[in-house]
């Protein structure tokens, strides 16, 4: 992680709330899709990007819109068995700040700026405000309540589960089907939008396998890979296929994120000690 200062910042970043919507692949960036922050705690954030296959990528970001400090995270190389994507962990941030960053693929212009606020530290006695929502099936794009929780500009949003529909539209059996899916949810204008001010907290339901499914179904694996490949997860050390975790909102507020999949028992639907 480097420290740099007084950097002159490319004409696209001075252009303010200009961000495009990244349909397929930007020519320009080396970029698809658009950024998500997400997981992010008081001091910390996992920014999630898909880029060209095989490109680095390296993240600059800052407390201060006109980067006048920063600090630069990477290269990273995106990784091919994640459909081209890289998961990049901001450390040491400061509670209760907003963040704006920007994505350089190597030999490309620099992507467009994005932002999220930092969790206030835990013992702050903070207001927080967030909104929520959840199943988004393809065929009801545009995902226009999109462009209201922007409108509300919420601290972060979360996404309750369905963030895809694996099992309606085609249903997805191998991993390049369900990445598939991500990519079709992804390229709304409307979340594009949206992603590029806040962060994103998701959690799974049945529809990123199949319609309610249980433990033990053999395309869960599938799903799960393909849901961890395309949100800003924090992977648990001893556990890499966990979803469920918690993040804590000031002295007044703790975020729990449940799976209530992938520990279900398929002969009497009741949790399995998680």
């Amino acid at each position: 992680m480097l420290t740099g200062a007084g950097f002159v910042m490319p004409v696209l970043l001075n252009q303010a709330s200009c961000a495009p919507t990244l349909i397929g692949s930007d020519r320009d960036t080396g970029l698809s899709l658009c950024y998500v922050a997400g997981d992010v705690t008081s001091d910390g954030a996992i920014i999630w990007l898909r880029a060209d296959s095989g490109s680095e990528v390296v993240l600059h970001y800052s407390n201060d819109r006109t980067f006048s400090r920063f600090s630069s995270a990477g290269p990273f190389r995106v990784d091919k068995d994640a459909d081209h994507t890289v998961k990049i962990e901001l450390q040491k941030l400061n509670s209760g700040t907003t963040y704006f960053y920007y994505a350089a693929v190597t030999g490309k212009k620099p992507g467009y700026l994005a932002s999220f606020v930092t969790a206030p530290a835990p013992s702050d006695a903070a207001k927080v405000s967030f909104c929520f929502s959840g199943d988004t099936r393809e065929s009801y794009q545009p995902f226009t309540i999109m462009n209201a929780v922007r409108a509300q500009r919420p601290d972060f949003f979360l996404h309750l589960g369905d963030t895809i529909y694996a099992d309606i539209g085609g249903q997805a059996r191998r991993l390049s089907d369900f990445w598939a899916k991500y990519r079709a949810n992804r390229n709304d204008p409307a979340t594009q939008l949206c992603f590029f001010e806040t962060s994103t907290y998701a959690v799974w339901d049945d529809h990123e396998v199949v319609n309610n499914f249980f433990a033990g179904n053999p395309l869960a694996p599938i799903g799960r890979k393909a849901f961890l490949d395309y949100w800003p997860i924090r992977r648990h050390p001893d556990d890499a296929h966990r979803i469920y975790r918690s993040f804590r909102w000031g002295r007044a507020m703790e975020l729990f994120l449940l799976d209530t999949r992938q520990y279900r028992d398929p002969g009497t639907g009741t949790m399995l000690g998680k």
